[in-house]
Protein backbone atom coordinates (compact mmCIF):
# COMPACT_ATOMS: atom_id res chain seq x y z
CA UNK A 1 0.00 0.00 0.00
CA UNK A 2 3.02 2.26 0.15
CA UNK A 3 4.57 4.65 2.65
CA UNK A 4 2.06 7.39 1.75
CA UNK A 5 -0.80 5.48 3.37
CA UNK A 6 -2.52 7.47 6.08
CA UNK A 7 -3.34 6.53 8.83
CA UNK A 8 -0.33 4.70 10.13
CA UNK A 9 0.32 1.07 9.34
CA UNK A 10 3.15 -0.98 10.85
CA UNK A 11 6.43 -0.89 9.00
CA UNK A 12 7.61 -4.33 7.93
CA UNK A 13 11.35 -4.64 8.52
CA UNK A 14 11.34 -8.07 6.91
CA UNK A 15 8.73 -10.12 5.05
CA UNK A 16 9.30 -13.40 3.26
CA UNK A 17 6.89 -16.01 1.88
CA UNK A 18 7.66 -19.50 0.58
CA UNK A 19 4.73 -20.59 -1.63
CA UNK A 20 6.01 -24.16 -1.94
CA UNK A 21 5.65 -24.72 1.81
CA UNK A 22 3.19 -21.89 2.64
CA UNK A 23 5.66 -20.75 5.30
CA UNK A 24 6.11 -17.05 5.98
CA UNK A 25 7.98 -14.75 8.30
CA UNK A 26 7.31 -11.11 9.19
CA UNK A 27 9.35 -8.81 11.39
CA UNK A 28 7.07 -5.88 12.12
CA UNK A 29 7.45 -2.52 13.81
CA UNK A 30 6.83 -2.65 17.55
CA UNK A 31 4.01 -0.61 19.07
CA UNK A 32 4.73 -1.17 22.73
CA UNK A 33 2.48 0.73 25.10
CA UNK A 34 -0.47 1.13 22.73
CA UNK A 35 -3.99 0.15 23.78
CA UNK A 36 -5.41 -2.75 21.77
CA UNK A 37 -9.05 -2.54 20.75
CA UNK A 38 -11.49 -5.13 22.04
CA UNK A 39 -14.49 -6.06 19.92
CA UNK A 40 -16.26 -7.82 22.79
CA UNK A 41 -16.08 -4.76 25.05
CA UNK A 42 -16.64 -2.48 22.08
CA UNK A 43 -15.00 0.82 21.17
CA UNK A 44 -15.73 3.91 23.25
CA UNK A 45 -16.43 7.28 21.65
CA UNK A 46 -12.79 8.42 21.62
CA UNK A 47 -11.61 5.20 19.98
CA UNK A 48 -14.54 5.24 17.56
CA UNK A 49 -13.88 8.85 16.56
CA UNK A 50 -10.24 8.06 15.79
CA UNK A 51 -11.17 4.90 13.89
CA UNK A 52 -13.83 6.51 11.71
CA UNK A 53 -11.76 9.58 10.87
CA UNK A 54 -8.74 7.44 10.00
CA UNK A 55 -10.88 5.14 7.87
CA UNK A 56 -12.29 8.03 5.85
CA UNK A 57 -8.79 9.45 5.24
CA UNK A 58 -7.63 6.06 4.00
CA UNK A 59 -10.61 5.63 1.70
CA UNK A 60 -10.28 9.16 0.33
CA UNK A 61 -6.75 8.42 -0.89
CA UNK A 62 -8.00 5.68 -3.20
CA UNK A 63 -11.47 7.03 -3.98
CA UNK A 64 -12.44 6.07 -7.57
CA UNK A 65 -8.79 5.14 -8.24
CA UNK A 66 -9.11 1.37 -8.03
CA UNK A 67 -8.53 0.96 -11.78
CA UNK A 68 -4.99 2.29 -11.39
CA UNK A 69 -2.63 -0.37 -12.82
CA UNK A 70 -0.60 -0.12 -9.61
CA UNK A 71 -3.60 -1.65 -7.81
CA UNK A 72 -4.14 -4.52 -10.26
CA UNK A 73 -3.08 -7.01 -7.58
CA UNK A 74 -6.03 -6.07 -5.34
CA UNK A 75 -9.08 -8.33 -5.78
CA UNK A 76 -12.68 -7.16 -5.83
CA UNK A 77 -14.83 -7.93 -2.82
CA UNK A 78 -17.18 -9.44 -5.42
CA UNK A 79 -14.55 -11.72 -6.94
CA UNK A 80 -15.93 -15.15 -7.71
CA UNK A 81 -13.81 -16.97 -5.14
CA UNK A 82 -14.68 -14.64 -2.26
CA UNK A 83 -18.33 -14.26 -3.20
CA UNK A 84 -19.09 -17.95 -3.68
CA UNK A 85 -17.24 -19.13 -0.58
CA UNK A 86 -18.98 -16.54 1.61
CA UNK A 87 -22.43 -17.28 0.19
CA UNK A 88 -21.90 -21.02 0.68
CA UNK A 89 -20.78 -20.29 4.25
CA UNK A 90 -23.96 -18.30 4.88
CA UNK A 91 -26.22 -21.00 3.47
CA UNK A 92 -24.53 -23.60 5.64
CA UNK A 93 -24.15 -21.41 8.72
CA UNK A 94 -27.46 -19.58 9.22
CA UNK A 95 -29.15 -22.29 11.28
CA UNK A 96 -26.13 -22.82 13.52
CA UNK A 97 -25.89 -19.08 14.17
CA UNK A 98 -29.56 -18.89 15.13
CA UNK A 99 -29.31 -21.98 17.33
CA UNK A 100 -26.24 -20.66 19.14
CA UNK A 101 -27.50 -17.14 19.70
CA UNK A 102 -31.28 -17.53 19.71
CA UNK A 103 -31.63 -15.44 22.86
CA UNK A 104 -29.53 -12.60 21.44
CA UNK A 105 -31.13 -12.23 18.01
CA UNK A 106 -34.37 -10.31 17.29
CA UNK A 107 -37.26 -12.51 16.16
CA UNK A 108 -37.69 -10.37 13.03
CA UNK A 109 -34.13 -11.21 12.00
CA UNK A 110 -34.53 -14.93 12.69
CA UNK A 111 -37.63 -14.98 10.48
CA UNK A 112 -35.78 -13.47 7.51
CA UNK A 113 -33.62 -16.48 6.56
CA UNK A 114 -35.00 -17.06 3.06
CA UNK A 115 -35.37 -13.38 2.23
CA UNK A 116 -31.85 -12.51 3.33
CA UNK A 117 -29.97 -15.48 1.90
CA UNK A 118 -31.68 -15.23 -1.50
CA UNK A 119 -30.43 -11.65 -1.82
CA UNK A 120 -26.77 -12.26 -1.03
CA UNK A 121 -25.74 -12.18 -4.72
CA UNK A 122 -27.47 -8.80 -5.06
CA UNK A 123 -25.70 -7.47 -1.96
CA UNK A 124 -22.32 -8.52 -3.33
CA UNK A 125 -23.14 -6.84 -6.65
CA UNK A 126 -24.15 -3.69 -4.77
CA UNK A 127 -20.78 -3.48 -3.02
CA UNK A 128 -19.00 -3.03 -6.35
CA UNK A 129 -21.53 -0.68 -7.94
CA UNK A 130 -20.87 3.05 -7.90
CA UNK A 131 -18.00 4.76 -6.09
CA UNK A 132 -15.15 2.39 -5.29
CA UNK A 133 -12.08 2.56 -3.09
CA UNK A 134 -9.74 0.21 -1.27
CA UNK A 135 -11.44 -1.45 1.67
CA UNK A 136 -9.67 -3.09 4.58
CA UNK A 137 -12.64 -5.56 4.89
CA UNK A 138 -11.70 -6.60 8.46
CA UNK A 139 -11.87 -3.17 10.07
CA UNK A 140 -12.69 -4.19 13.61
CA UNK A 141 -11.60 -3.17 17.06
CA UNK A 142 -9.19 -6.08 17.57
CA UNK A 143 -7.22 -4.92 14.52
CA UNK A 144 -6.74 -1.40 15.87
CA UNK A 145 -4.13 0.01 18.25
CA UNK A 146 -4.78 3.32 19.98
CA UNK A 147 -2.00 5.65 21.09
CA UNK A 148 -2.04 6.61 24.76
CA UNK A 149 1.26 8.41 25.29
CA UNK A 150 2.94 11.54 23.83
CA UNK A 151 4.59 10.64 20.56
CA UNK A 152 2.21 7.78 19.81
CA UNK A 153 0.26 7.66 16.55
CA UNK A 154 -3.44 8.32 17.29
CA UNK A 155 -4.29 4.96 15.70
CA UNK A 156 -2.52 2.07 13.99
CA UNK A 157 -4.36 -0.36 11.71
CA UNK A 158 -3.29 -4.00 11.63
CA UNK A 159 -3.99 -7.01 9.38
CA UNK A 160 -4.21 -5.83 5.79
CA UNK A 161 -4.36 -9.39 4.43
CA UNK A 162 -7.89 -9.06 3.02
CA UNK A 163 -7.76 -5.62 1.36
CA UNK A 164 -10.20 -5.43 -1.57
CA UNK A 165 -11.87 -3.06 -4.00
CA UNK A 166 -15.32 -2.15 -2.71
CA UNK A 167 -17.53 0.61 -1.39
CA UNK A 168 -16.04 2.44 1.57
CA UNK A 169 -19.19 1.74 3.54
CA UNK A 170 -18.24 -1.94 3.68
CA UNK A 171 -15.62 -1.00 6.27
CA UNK A 172 -17.65 1.75 7.93
CA UNK A 173 -20.76 -0.36 8.45
CA UNK A 174 -18.71 -3.27 9.75
CA UNK A 175 -17.08 -1.05 12.34
CA UNK A 176 -20.16 0.90 13.42
CA UNK A 177 -22.62 -2.00 13.55
CA UNK A 178 -20.40 -4.65 15.12
CA UNK A 179 -17.63 -2.91 17.05
CA UNK A 180 -19.08 -0.13 19.19
CA UNK A 181 -19.93 -0.56 22.83
CA UNK A 182 -23.68 -0.56 23.43
CA UNK A 183 -23.46 2.89 25.02
CA UNK A 184 -21.40 4.30 22.18
CA UNK A 185 -23.67 2.94 19.46
CA UNK A 186 -26.89 4.09 21.09
CA UNK A 187 -25.56 7.60 21.75
CA UNK A 188 -23.07 8.31 18.98
CA UNK A 189 -23.69 6.16 15.88
CA UNK A 190 -25.41 8.99 14.00
CA UNK A 191 -22.56 11.41 14.77
CA UNK A 192 -19.90 8.90 13.74
CA UNK A 193 -21.80 8.10 10.55
CA UNK A 194 -21.82 11.80 9.66
CA UNK A 195 -18.15 12.19 10.63
CA UNK A 196 -17.10 9.67 7.99
CA UNK A 197 -18.82 11.55 5.17
CA UNK A 198 -17.60 14.94 6.41
CA UNK A 199 -14.03 13.64 6.51
CA UNK A 200 -14.30 12.27 2.97
CA UNK A 201 -15.36 15.71 1.77
CA UNK A 202 -12.61 17.40 3.78
CA UNK A 203 -10.06 15.07 2.16
CA UNK A 204 -11.21 16.07 -1.34
CA UNK A 205 -13.85 13.51 -2.30
CA UNK A 206 -16.40 15.13 -4.63
CA UNK A 207 -19.68 14.06 -6.18
CA UNK A 208 -20.78 11.87 -3.28
CA UNK A 209 -23.80 13.43 -1.63
CA UNK A 210 -24.80 12.64 1.92
CA UNK A 211 -28.03 11.13 0.60
CA UNK A 212 -26.14 8.72 -1.69
CA UNK A 213 -23.74 7.89 1.13
CA UNK A 214 -26.61 7.14 3.51
CA UNK A 215 -28.19 4.74 1.00
CA UNK A 216 -24.84 3.03 0.51
CA UNK A 217 -24.41 2.77 4.26
CA UNK A 218 -27.68 0.89 4.64
CA UNK A 219 -26.52 -1.57 1.98
CA UNK A 220 -23.32 -1.97 3.99
CA UNK A 221 -25.28 -2.66 7.17
CA UNK A 222 -27.20 -5.48 5.46
CA UNK A 223 -24.11 -6.80 3.70
CA UNK A 224 -21.93 -7.09 6.78
CA UNK A 225 -24.26 -9.54 8.51
CA UNK A 226 -22.59 -12.21 6.32
CA UNK A 227 -19.58 -12.12 8.64
CA UNK A 228 -21.70 -12.92 11.67
CA UNK A 229 -23.22 -15.90 9.87
CA UNK A 230 -19.99 -17.34 8.49
CA UNK A 231 -17.93 -16.86 11.64
CA UNK A 232 -20.68 -18.40 13.78
CA UNK A 233 -20.81 -21.45 11.52
CA UNK A 234 -17.14 -22.18 12.22
CA UNK A 235 -17.26 -21.34 15.91
CA UNK A 236 -15.65 -23.58 18.52
CA UNK A 237 -18.08 -23.05 21.39
CA UNK A 238 -15.54 -24.38 23.89
CA UNK A 239 -13.62 -21.13 23.37
CA UNK A 240 -15.38 -18.64 25.65
CA UNK A 241 -13.69 -15.58 24.17
CA UNK A 242 -14.63 -16.61 20.63
CA UNK A 243 -18.22 -17.31 21.63
CA UNK A 244 -18.53 -13.90 23.30
CA UNK A 245 -16.95 -12.25 20.25
CA UNK A 246 -19.36 -13.85 17.77
CA UNK A 247 -22.36 -13.28 20.00
CA UNK A 248 -21.59 -9.58 20.18
CA UNK A 249 -21.00 -9.08 16.47
CA UNK A 250 -24.13 -11.08 15.56
CA UNK A 251 -26.46 -9.37 18.04
CA UNK A 252 -25.15 -5.85 17.39
CA UNK A 253 -25.40 -6.28 13.63
CA UNK A 254 -28.88 -7.82 13.82
CA UNK A 255 -30.12 -5.06 16.13
CA UNK A 256 -28.92 -2.39 13.68
CA UNK A 257 -30.65 -4.10 10.76
CA UNK A 258 -33.93 -4.42 12.64
CA UNK A 259 -33.82 -0.95 14.21
CA UNK A 260 -33.37 0.63 10.78
CA UNK A 261 -36.23 -1.47 9.37
CA UNK A 262 -34.01 -2.72 6.55
CA UNK A 263 -35.69 -6.13 6.39
CA UNK A 264 -38.94 -4.39 5.47
CA UNK A 265 -37.60 -1.58 3.28
CA UNK A 266 -34.23 -2.15 1.65
CA UNK A 267 -34.07 -5.96 1.53
CA UNK A 268 -37.29 -6.44 -0.51
CA UNK A 269 -36.02 -3.89 -3.05
CA UNK A 270 -33.11 -6.14 -3.97
CA UNK A 271 -33.53 -8.94 -6.52
CA UNK A 272 -33.87 -12.39 -5.00
CA UNK A 273 -31.70 -14.98 -6.71
CA UNK A 274 -29.86 -18.16 -5.80
CA UNK A 275 -30.47 -20.68 -3.05
CA UNK A 276 -32.06 -19.53 0.17
CA UNK A 277 -31.87 -22.61 2.37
Amino acid sequence: LGEALEPAVPHAHFAQYAPETVDYAILMEDFDGYCTGDQVVGADIDQAHRAVEALARFHAQYWNRVDDPALSWVPSTNSELVRESMIEGCLAGWDKMVDLFADLLPERLKESKGAYLSRLPALYDAMVDGHQTLAHTDYRADNLLFGVEPGHQPIVILDWSAVAKSKGVQDLAYFLTQNLSDHCRSNHETTLHALYHATLVKEGVQGYSFEEFDKDYELGVLFNFVYAIVIASALDISNERATAFVGKLASRSADCIVERGLLDTLLPSLPATGASA
